[in-house]
């Protein structure tokens, strides 16, 4: 009976001291060069970087500048999201509208480390910074807490702006139609059908490019069977030239 007491006492202080360490294995990174995965380097720039690396121009040393640049509100606030894709890798970080620097949510404290995502990304981050703990390993409770909403074909198309309209004909072949505008501008369009033999639809799809001095400054389209693949967008965005003017 003393040797089951014991065990279970000893047991009993063993779960005490483990309750008192940190919730994630981390190591201590000193002041040296270290390689970090993707979600090592966002908990180790959110939570505990700083002042310097938790501003856009920082991010963008690391990863170039952003695919594309999401401006919206969300909750009655502006928000600024930097959405890098890269080789199938997407990674997305919601800084301040005028500081351009990371936001914590101090008030919402579910939200840990801030809002950021990352989804099939095997990069490494070399950084050098003060000395620090970071965590060892993958864990999910660490991927971000920015939502999110599924992909359009316009999330996609999105990143023709700036492009060589060259560049468009080259990957999409000659455009259903032309037309010039007044100003000299011009507008391709690409139309399709397809027919849904589930539901039984068919889809007239459109889309328009506006070029203007031979690059892609505008795009808009409508009456596409949508399929919702690849990279997401923060949740609260509108998605790019669906039923809009050009």
């Amino acid at each position: 009976m003393y040797k089951f007491c014991l065990i279970c006492v000893s047991g009993l202080i063993l779960a005490g001291c483990a309750a008192t360490k940190s919730k994630y294995p981390t190591i201590f990174m000193g002041s040296k060069k270290t390689d970090l995965n993707i979600e090592q380097f966002l908990y180790h720039t959110i939570v505990d970087g700083t002042d310097e690396e938790k501003t856009a121009a920082y991010l963008e040393k690391k990863f170039g500048k952003p695919t594309v640049i999401h401006q919206f509100t969300r909750f009655s606030r502006p928000s600024l999201v930097y959405d890098w894709r890269i080789a199938g890798c997407q990674i997305m970080v919601e800084l301040d509208p005028k500081t351009k620097t990371i936001q914590e949510h101090k008030a919402r404290k579910y939200i840990e480390p801030g809002l950021s995502y990352y989804n099939n990304c095997s990069l490494k981050v070399t950084v050098k910074s003060p000395e620090r703990t970071v965590l060892v390993s993958t864990y999910p409770d660490y991927a971000g807490r920015l939502s999110i909403r599924s992909a359009y074909y316009g999330d996609h198309w999105v990143a023709w702006i700036g492009k060589k309209s060259d560049k468009l004909i080259k990957d999409w072949g000659v455009p259903t139609s032309t037309a010039k505008l007044d100003g000299g501008n011009t507008v391709f369009q690409y139309s399709s059908s397809s027919y849904d033999d589930f539901i039984g639809k068919t889809y007239n799809c459109t889309k328009k490019f506006l070029i203007k001095n031979g690059v892609i400054e505008k795009f808009s389209y409508s009456g596409c069977r949508e399929k919702h693949e690849g990279y997401n967008s923060p949740y609260g965005t509108d998605v790019p030239g669906l039923n809009q003017p050009l």
